[in-house]
């Protein structure tokens, strides 16, 4: 008589991936270092994770980063790659996506010694403690700090306390865009449509486009360090009417412009 081998499934909740309700958002390191983003994405059967940075996916050919099936890890991070990552888990079930923010800053331009200004509201405190620090940067340690500090939060050697110079980071705001008028912004077929954003924040945002949601992906789009044009020549009323979105992002926020363009026929 044969045996029969009996297989129990104690925990066989299968379903789409889930998102873990406590994990680390927003990410400092300092240029050199190497960091290691953690993807809060879960689920059974185990989803596949893929990683975008500033909505372009990254492959495993980029050599200085390295997927896990759980993490991303970037060595030798540069200020380039302050930005967005999104983990997208996907499985037979479904898909969930989470944003994450990096921040990857020199300690000269983060930090400043109050040498300069003896009486300054923030002489002998720790730097952790100076300045209107994000959430994270006390709560997840990953901005790691060259040497040692005293009691005081003096810095060992000469330089004197440092502080947080939080003037120097700004959400996205958008400066200046193409005027809408009325429902949305009249064009006939064959005419040129150039739709503008100029958007300021620091660290200097990234900008995509928008189509009824879609990413649009076009040989003339122009763009510069806080400026970008659309620009499409001979427009059809059928492929290029719709919702236009310029969406300016940092890891201090986001900010859109919408453009509704209708495009009418001879």
């Amino acid at each position: 008589e044969k045996k029969r081998t009996l297989k129990y499934c104690y925990v066989c909740f299968l379903g789409p991936p889930v998102v873990a309700t406590d994990f680390l958002e927003r990410y400092v390191a300092q240029e050199g270092d190497t960091v290691k983003l953690l993807c809060p994405i879960t689920g059974t059967p185990k989803p596949l994770i893929e990683w975008y940075q500033d909505d372009r996916m990254i492959p495993p050919t980029w050599m200085r980063f390295r997927i896990n099936r759980r993490y991303i890890k970037i060595k030798d991070v540069v200020l380039a790659d302050t930005g967005l990552y999104v983990c997208k888990g996907i499985n037979g079930f479904g898909s969930e996506s989470v944003r994450l923010s990096l921040i990857v800053r020199d300690l000269k331009e983060v930090f400043k010694s109050t040498n300069e200004d003896p009486s300054g509201p923030y002489r002998g405190l720790s730097p952790y403690l100076a300045g209107e620090l994000p959430n994270s940067f006390a709560a997840s340690n990953r901005f790691p700090l060259q040497g040692s500090f005293d009691e005081g939060g003096t810095r060992n050697g000469n330089l004197g306390p440092l502080v947080f110079d939080s003037s120097k980071y700004e959400e996205p705001r958008m400066v200046q865009q193409t005027a809408v008028r009325g429902d949305g912004i009249h064009k006939k077929s064959g005419d040129t449509l150039k739709l503008e954003c100029l958007v300021d924040g620091s660290p200097a945002p990234s900008i995509t486009w928008y189509k009824n949601g879609d990413i649009v992906m076009n040989p003339n789009l122009q763009s510069a360090r806080s400026r970008t044009t659309l620009l499409m020549p001979d427009l059809d009323p059928f492929d290029d009417s719709g919702e236009y979105i310029c969406k300016a992002r940092n890891v201090w926020g986001e900010i859109n412009a919408t453009f509704p363009v209708i495009v009418h026929g001879e």
